[in-house]
């Protein structure tokens, strides 16, 4: 099977002359105290698409395992018997891809939302929807329930987080004036808080009882992907596209500690159900675990997963199993030996910078009915200034990336170099990369990237989303000096695997995302004859 691009690169490199070349990125080797501390237990191929949630669903009000709700780009949910890997059922109502699922504490719920826009609470017995809702205007990018199975919080692309009695599905409340796209949200366990990860990097907190207040955590470079609370409510572990994991107190908005955990962006972040260990799955294919008591960046275990994306994590309730969900369908099954170590104090580091306290708040009311809408406070332009962690001062340096938020995929970058008449690909290759000699990101030039649309042995690889695009779509890159630029989608085309036309230099600042057009496969000469280019143009600031 052919993986050459074909074009005339030796060309296309005499006429970008000049242009700065970078190098390619390398990752450190990964540390580990306790190699036996994860292991695989099962590669379960779920889907041919992308596979972007998965959370399991107790069987007995918290204890067992019971099933493993997975969903991604098919918009089908599948119920998964971790013990046997078998799909038991499948659930279907979303019309489009399924980028979120939540189950609610005593198995008894299941919540999905999509790009379809559409949020559906299922009842997990009869396995039929109990009703469905349409809150935003853009996909569904994040959901949460909370504990008491009396709140459900939905976040979504076009920057609104609306909440909602689980009971009878009325809206108490909408949040719409904060800080742009959401990527995710949480509530603390007592529900007295709900936090919220956003496309400009900060994170969100509310107090939902008590003194209304709102705080606004800074600290990530790009978008801030996922956050979590801990067990007893007392921390909050967020996760970049940086690909740092920052400690924060709940209670106070002090940053506690940063951990540099990888070099490509991470995709979610999550604790052990007891508190012990909290874990971090990367766009660089890479499984992290850490002990909660850890006062260095060191991971407990780090395993590779299968070759591409991962997009996301579930504990199982008795936090010995953990799940991934990767761009590649594949769901991953780990076993950690470390569900039993016993707690210990979280760390306390000095804060990176000092902020004014601000007192926890304290309920009001019982948690046992729906918060009534007056009780949560939505923030408006002219509120009092907002207690902040400050960004420090000298600009932190991220690894290039780029993120396409309308299809869930964010990859790492690196160059593909230049191996005269054309650019080699490993077969494997999991992430984007460069053409070395084309424009690079930094650069107001035709930036060529490339990538995988399909693996060796028919997986998708990163790329494959690009089906998926439309018209419009917001891409973002991190061009790796700290700088992120964001294009739209322009112009989606397919073009004979000789057009060189499309990564030459046109004299316009442009994106150019090209991947091997799966339809043009021809298996007789095992050779793709046709590639599927994406354009898209910067953003004015």
């Amino acid at each position: 099977m052919s993986y050459r691009f074909g074009l005339l690169a030796v060309v296309v490199l005499l006429l970008v002359a000049g242009s700065s070349l970078a190098q390619t990125e390398t990752h450190p080797p990964i540390t580990r105290q306790n190699a036996t501390a994860l292991s695989q237990l099962a590669a379960l191929q779920i889907e041919t698409g992308t596979l972007d949630a998965a959370v399991f669903i107790p069987s007995d009000a918290g204890t067992g395992s019971g099933l493993l709700a997975t969903a991604g780009a098919d918009g089908v949910i599948r119920l998964v018997d971790p013990a046997t890997g078998q799909i038991e059922t499948e659930l279907r109502g979303h019309t489009d891809s399924v980028t979120r699922v939540v189950a609610s504490s005593d198995g008894a719920l299941l919540v999905s939302g999509g790009r379809d826009q559409r949020v559906i609470v299922w009842d997990v017995t009869s396995q039929t929807p109990r009703y469905g809702l349409q809150p935003h205007t853009s996909a569904v990018t994040a959901l949460a329930l909370s504990a008491d199975g009396q709140l459900l919080g939905s976040g979504s692309q076009d920057g609104s987080i609306v909440l909602h009695s689980v009971g009878t599905g009325e809206e108490l409340a909408r949040l719409e004036n904060y800080g742009g796209p959401v990527r995710d949200i949480a509530f603390s366990p007592d529900r007295t808080r709900l936090a919220a990860a956003s496309e400009d990097g900060t994170i969100w907190l509310w107090g939902l009882a008590g003194e209304p207040y709102v705080s606004v955590l800074v600290g990530h470079v790009g978008p801030a992907t996922a956050l979590t609370f801990s067990p007893d409510g007392s921390r909050i572990l967020s996760a970049g596209w940086d690909g740092t994991l920052r400690l924060w107190d709940a209670a106070d908005a002090r940053q506690l500690m940063t951990i540099q955990a990888a070099e490509a962006p991470l995709t979610d972040v999550i604790y052990h159900p007891a508190g012990t260990l909290y874990a971090a799955a990367g766009a660089d294919g890479w499984l992290r675990v850490w002990r909660s008591d850890t006062a260095s960046g060191t991971p407990l275990a780090a395993r590779r997963g299968f070759g591409s994306a991962l997009n996301a994590l579930a504990f199982d309730p008795t936090g010995s199993i953990i799940a991934t969900t990767g761009t590649d369908g594949i769901l991953g099954l780990w076993v950690t030996t470390e569900a039993a170590a016993p707690a210990t104090p979280m760390p306390q580091p000095s804060p990176t910078v000092a902020v004014p306290a601000q007192p926890s708040p304290q309920p009001t009311f019982p948690l046992s009915t729906p918060i009534p809408p007056t009780q949560i406070p939505l923030p408006q332009p002219t509120q009092p200034a907002i207690p902040q962690v400050r960004a420090p001062a000298e600009p932190q340096l991220v690894s290039p990336s780029i993120y396409m938020p309308t299809v869930n995929t964010v990859s790492g970058i690196r160059v593909f170099p230049l191996v005269p008449p054309t650019w080699e690909i490993d077969p494997w290759e999991p992430l984007v990369g460069q053409f070395q000699g084309t424009g690079w990101l930094t650069e107001e030039s035709n930036i060529v990237l490339g990538g995988h649309s399909q693996l060796p042995d028919g997986r998708p690889g990163i790329f494959a989303g690009l089906y998926g695009l439309s018209v419009g779509d917001p891409i973002v890159v991190q061009t790796g000096t700290g700088q992120q630029r964001e294009f739209r989608v322009e112009e989606i085309f397919s073009v004979p695997f000789t057009d060189v036309s499309v990564v030459m230099p046109n004299g316009t600042t442009q994106l150019t995302l090209i991947t091997c057009d799966v339809p043009s496969f021809d298996p007789g000469e095992q050779i793709y004859w046709e590639r599927l280019v994406v354009i898209a143009r910067p953003v004015p600031a």
